[in-house]
């Protein structure tokens, strides 16, 4: 039998280890990983309604109805009317969940800090290839859009040699650099 499994066994193992991240960062918040990234998506993509956040995250509207509910309850979360729609309503953080919010913040920047510093140059073309795969499992799932995009970046119209190319020089820079510390 090969050692080497397939693409969705390599997905379920990335998750576990993201939420296994995200849960040790917000052990002393009263979020868990899912309101916590649930949070996050309601800040970024202000404003947004709770069929967004279905499309957006593939979530099952009773999953996320828990979520809401969950947040709701301990008065972090509330509805507001939806000036566009008069049928749905908007999500937005109260100020208390703003506060358990931004406090969790801090541990997750250092965090992604040290993915990105261990990525070292390749964390651009990682994040690339991460949202290709996203893309495809919403495609076979037929789920909604990404709910965000990477921006643009110069490096996004090099060929892959000139990806390689500007990743070994970035690499050298950084050896460079370090010997002179």
């Amino acid at each position: 039998m090969s050692r080497d499994k397939n693409t969705l066994v390599d997905i379920w193992l990335l998750s576990l280890l993201a939420e296994r991240l995200v849960d040790e960062l917000t052990k002393d918040s009263p979020l868990g990983v899912e309101e916590f990234a649930v949070y996050g998506l309601i800040v970024d993509l202000a404003p947004v309604t709770a069929a967004d956040l279905v499309r957006g995250t593939g979530l099952s509207p009773t999953t996320l109805s828990g979520i809401l509910a969950r947040c709701e309850q301990r008065g972090e979360l509330r509805r507001v009317p939806n000036p566009a729609d008069r049928r749905s309503s908007l999500l937005e953080l109260t100020d208390a969940g703003q506060v358990v919010y931004l406090e969790a913040v801090p541990a997750l920047m250092t965090a992604l800090s040290a993915i990105d510093e261990r990525l070292g140059p390749a964390v651009r073309r990682v994040r690339e290839a991460l949202e290709d795969l996203d893309g495809a499992l919403r495609d076979v799932l037929g789920v909604g859009a990404r709910p965000y995009t990477l921006e643009s970046g110069d490096t996004t119209m090099l060929t892959s040699e000139q990806r390689i190319e500007l990743d070994r020089y970035a690499e050298w820079l950084i050896h460079r650099d370090t010997r002179r510390l």
